[in-house]
C-alpha cells in the first residue's frame, strides 16, 4: 500500500483516523462473524440432509442366525 499521502498528515489526524479505520474493521468483523455464524449453521443443515440420503441407502440388516440343535447348521 501506498502511504505517500498518509504522511503528509499530521500525527494527530493520522491518530484519527486510525481509530475510524479501527472502528471500521469492528463493524466489518461483526458482519463477517455473523455471517460465518449464519453459513455454519446452513452447513449443518447440509451435512444432515446428506447423513440422512446415505443412511436411506444402507440395506437392512439380516435377520438374526441362530444355531439349529447340532450347531452347525444355521436358519434364519
Amino acid at each position: 500500500m501506498d502511504i505517500s499521502e498518509l504522511v503528509k498528515l499530521s500525527p494527530e489526524q493520522l491518530k484519527a483516523q486510525e481509530a475510524d479505520s479501527v472502528e471500521q474493521e469492528k463493524a466489518i468483523y461483526e458482519k463477517f462473524n455473523k455471517i460465518e455464524k449464519e453459513w455454519a449453521k446452513q452447513a449443518m443443515l447440509t451435512l444432515s440432509l446428506r447423513k440422512a440420503q446415505q443412511y436411506l441407502k444402507v440395506q437392512p440388516a439380516p435377520p438374526y442366525l441362530e444355531p439349529v440343535d447340532s450347531g452347525s447348521i444355521w436358519t434364519a
